[in-house]
């Protein structure tokens, strides 16, 4: 039987210092589930609440970890159901910014696959199809 505790806290550990609310609703979870026997279910639910709350569509790699933490399922394979990518696709960690001379917009969004000239990216702009954005027109963001 897994331990609520301790998930909650491998889960604090992934997660970015900077996100002060999320951390606080986790302790708030951390503690919750202290006071609770370990064959009671409602401390599983109450953080999945707080996991959706701040992590309603996943983006960051971290994000990913935390997911795959509470679920027990590995990172790629809540990246494939999440992103919509084939088992060949190795989705790497890498965020690319999109602008170039003829558009006003600046487009965020992370790489899902690659080639020479293009990357293949799901957008922040919540575009379920992978865009196909040209390199020379990207900045590499991590």
């Amino acid at each position: 039987m897994r331990n609520a505790c301790q998930v909650i806290e491998q889960m604090l550990a992934k997660i970015p210092v900077d996100k002060l609310e999320f951390i606080a609703d986790l302790n708030w979870n951390h503690t919750d589930a202290s006071y609770k026997a370990p064959e009671e279910t409602i401390q599983w639910i109450r953080t999945q609440q707080t996991l959706m709350k701040h992590i309603e569509s996943p983006k960051e790699e971290w994000e990913f970890e935390v997911l795959s933490i509470f679920s027990t399922i590995p990172v790629n394979e809540i990246k494939k159901q999440v992103l919509g990518v084939e088992d060949n696709i190795e989705v790497p960690p890498v965020r690319v910014r999109y602008s170039d001379e003829f558009i006003d917009n600046i487009y965020d969004g992370t790489v899902i696959d690659s080639d020479e000239e293009y990357y293949w990216v799901i957008s922040d702009e919540g575009v379920q199809e992978p865009l196909k954005w040209l390199k020379k027109y990207c900045e590499i963001l991590r």
